[in-house]
């Protein structure tokens, strides 16, 4: 009997100023689970705020950017990591979602430094994080969106890898 899995495929393309980072998710799962949506920076008054960007660092190996919808540590020390915030997928739904990343690709990263983007980077993995089943609760973040910033608590996140893809 074949394992349920969540699966994930990601492409990047050149389009202009700017790479179009395609993702597709799906939960093959008997459960929902929740995708990280987007990243969290902070704002000034000790707020905080979601934004559109995707962390961009080095990967362990050099010629490998680390695409990234997670709370990863960054290059220099940091004391906190921002929590993400998620969307639901149901079993057996597809999350698709189209992330525009400036191109040429230069480091980024919501909290701390990330060193710059290697010479030799040719190619890229897209990472993001998700957590099966309901959390135990939401917390709420003060923030400045529109839309209150709801954190999980008492949940396993995990890492899903995307295949190399070449950086066009």
């Amino acid at each position: 009997m074949p394992t349920a899995t969540v699966d994930l495929t990601a492409s990047l393309a050149r389009e202009g100023d700017r790479f179009a980072l395609e993702v597709v998710i799906t939960n093959r799962l008997d459960q929902p689970i929740y995708v990280v949506d987007k990243l969290v920076v902070s704002r000034p008054g000790n707020k905080f705020a979601r934004t559109d960007a995707v962390t961009v660092m080095n990967a362990d190996t050099p010629s490998i950017v680390k695409l990234a919808l997670a709370a990863v540590s960054a290059d220099e020390p940091s004391t906190v990591l921002y929590p993400p915030t998620f969307r639901r997928v149901a079993p057996e739904e597809t999350f698709r979602r189209v992330l525009a990343i400036p191109a040429p690709l230069e480091a980024w990263h919501p909290v701390a430094g990330v060193r710059p983007i290697s010479a030799t980077a040719k190619t890229a993995v897209f990472q993001i994080q998700y957590f099966v089943g309901e959390p135990a609760s939401w917390r709420t973040v003060a923030s400045d969106d529109p839309q209150p910033i709801q954190a999980p608590e008492g949940h396993a996140l995990q890492f899903l890898q995307s295949q190399p893809m070449p950086v066009p």
